[in-house]
């Protein structure tokens, strides 16, 4: 009787550490979960309009957007294309600390 209860909780141990490594090993592999920090997405700037509604600048890859976000939607208002600009919202954004 005792005996197999040991041998239940050794296979029982086995399978937990065999699961575990299973995750391990495919978090650390497969499932590459990026780092936030390293996402090049940038939040400029931020007006409220009215409360659950306001006007985000915003730095998503290599684009500068103008969102318009309500309660349930996002739009995009107008996009800044000229390198200039976006290179004045960086540094001003450097020097700010992040926050305009």
């Amino acid at each position: 009787m005792i005996s197999l209860v040991i041998k239940t909780i050794f296979s029982f141990s086995v399978v937990v550490i065999l699961m575990f490594g299973f995750l391990y090993v495919l978090r650390k592999f497969y499932l590459k979960i990026p780092n936030p920090s390293s996402l090049s997405m940038k939040i400029y700037a931020r007006l409220q309009i009215q409360p659950k509604k306001s006007i985000y600048i915003v730095k998503i890859l290599n684009k500068v957007l103008i969102l318009g976000v309500a309660e349930n939607s996002i739009s995009i208002l107008s996009e800044i294309s000229d390198p200039e600009m976006i290179r004045i919202l960086d540094e001003l954004e450097i020097k700010q600390g992040g926050a305009f």
